[in-house]
């Protein structure tokens, strides 16, 4: 009967081991995926931004204005390569010459 409250007691200290480790890793990677940092941001620019979105929390607004400018300079990006593939070679149609 002892030799199984031991296995028993080890499955707890391993379990308990087991899951410090877990929650030192999710706090390791949850520490690399925000940045602090300091920002100059004009107060009339953040309250027209509040006032446009509805949105209050400074770090959302900028948040949501950085995606805003990532998006719209892909998009300029897209744009850029004029949808054009310089080594393509030509597709052939199926159309008749009726239509």
């Amino acid at each position: 009967m002892r030799k199984c409250s031991t296995i028993c007691c080890n499955i707890k200290i391993l379990t308990k081991a087991y899951i410090k480790y877990i929650l030192r890793c999710i706090k390791h990677a949850y520490r690399g995926m925000f940045m602090r940092t300091t920002l100059n941001i004009e107060d009339a620019l953040l309250e027209k931004a509040a006032k446009l979105t509805g949105i209050t929390e400074k770090t959302s607004l900028v948040r949501l204005g950085l995606q805003a400018l990532i998006a719209k300079e892909s998009s300029k990006r897209l744009a850029g390569l004029g949808g054009t593939e310089k080594n393509l070679k030509m597709i052939p149609r199926r159309r008749t010459e009726g239509i």
